[in-house]
Parts: C-alpha cells; sequence; structure tokens
C-alpha cells in the first residue's frame, strides 16, 4: 500500500513549478539511501523517524517537478543539500512534515515552517520578538510570528550562509489576506534582500505553517548579495 501524502498550495501567486506536499511522519527508514541512513544513524528514534519522511516526502515532491535522485545529502548545519537548480525547504512538528520544492529561476529561496500553535508562551517572547512586534501583538499567537521568522531563516541561510537572529527581523501580519511582510532591522545590509520576499500562512491541524518566498530579482539589486549555495 502506497504511503499517503497532500498537496499544499502556499500562496495564490505561487509558480506553478512550485510543489509543496505534506504527510505524516511514518517509520520510513527502510526507503533511505545509504547515505541519507547514515546522517541520522546515530540519533534517537523520534529524529530518525522525522528525517526519514522528510527524506521521502522530498524525494515525492522532486518527482513531480520530474527529477529523481539517489539520495538529498545534508549539510554541515543539517540543512537539505538540494540537486542542480533546486530550491527547498523540509519542516516537521508534532507528527507533520511538509516539504516545499521549486526550480522555478524567478525564485531565489523557499523558506517553510510548521509549529504548533500557542507553542511560544510569554516567558520566551522577549527572546522572540522585537520590541515594537511586541508592542502591537494584541491578540496574535505569538507563535505565528516566530514561525514567520524561522521561514525568514531557512531562505537566507542557504544564500549567505550566516545565522539570521531573531530580532534582525520584524514581521508585520496581515490576518485578511493570509500574509506578512518582513522588515530587515540587524546590522547586515545585504540580508535587506528578505524585505522583497513574499511571506503567507495558513493553519494544518492546529499548527501554523508559513512560507517565505525570496524572487531571484530580489539578488540584483542594490544589496549586492552572494550567490546562493550549492549553486
Amino acid at each position: 500500500m502506497s504511503t499517503p501524502f497532500h498537496t499544499i498550495l502556499l500562496s495564490k501567486s505561487c509558480s506553478s513549478d512550485l510543489v509543496c506536499l505534506s504527510a505524516p511522519v511514518q517509520d520510513l527508514a527502510h526507503v533511505l539511501s545509504f547515505s541519507e541512513r547514515r546522517a541520522v544513524n546515530k540519533a534517537v528514534e523520534k529524529r530518525r523517524r522525522e528525517f526519514a519522511t522528510g527524506r521521502w516526502l522530498a524525494h515525492q515532491a522532486l518527482a513531480e517537478l520530474g527529477i529523481g535522485v539517489e539520495s538529498i545529502p545534508t549539510g554541515p548545519n543539517r540543512e537539505p543539500v538540494w540537486p542542480g537548480s533546486v530550491k527547498g525547504s523540509i519542516t516537521h512538528t508534532d507528527g507533520h512534515v511538509v516539504v516545499a520544492v521549486t526550480t522555478d529561476p524567478a525564485v531565489a529561496g523557499v523558506g517553510i515552517d510548521l509549529e504548533r500553535a500557542g507553542r511560544v508562551g510569554d516567558s520566551i517572547l522577549s527572546r522572540v520578538l522585537t520590541e515594537g512586534e511586541r508592542t502591537t501583538l494584541g491578540e496574535l499567537d505569538p507563535t505565528l510570528l516566530f514561525s514567520a521568522k524561522e521561514s525568514c531563516y531557512k531562505v537566507l541561510f542557504p544564500i549567505f550562509r550566516e545565522y539570521v537572529d531573531f530580532h534582525a527581523v520584524e514581521v508585520e501580519i496581515d490576518e485578511p489576506s493570509r500574509s506578512f511582510t518582513l522588515t530587515y532591522v540587524g546590522y547586515r545590509p545585504d540580508h535587506q534582500v528578505i524585505e522583497r520576499a513574499v511571506g503567507s500562512f495558513q493553519q494544518i491541524d492546529g499548527c501554523w505553517l508559513t512560507s517565505v518566498i525570496l524572487p531571484s530579482l530580489a539578488l540584483k539589486g542594490p544589496f549586492g548579495a552572494r550567490p546562493a549555495y550549492g549553486s
């Protein structure tokens, strides 16, 4: 019997060359390549199951783009190393995995993040949100902003190979359109490219799924970004 997965539409403006799939975490270690299994052979069972499901789902997503590879290696910071011109992201939480990949040359990066709603409590708000975000939070779940920042990090890190602090980016949520905008307030001028990204969010089984899609034209602007990692 085949393992089920579902297609997700990240936003109405998404390219037809962007594939986003979700699936429940399962014991799929048997489908991993040797190098993929080796990446988690010392991990705890929970981590192995999440990793195996993520890699299996990533292979399904690549197949929908007509791409078949034996392995999706793991980089030095545990990030997936995508083949060729593929840009992508993998996320998991609470027994769910989501993968997004694209070969669209108009897209420079894709970041997705999945977080259980209500996860971010008052005790860590100052570590996650800027003072401005805390002031305007209102009734919003701070976990949504946390997730948006995680998606932002997943877009910028493969391009710049630099850590992006939570306080370096401010998120403004537009609830009616299920979208958000990003403002870079850190010390790296080239990271301002994130302000040209498109951010969107939705809820899946009580979790926030956020996505950030950065257009390639953003890297040709005045910020002087470096080439994407692995290109």
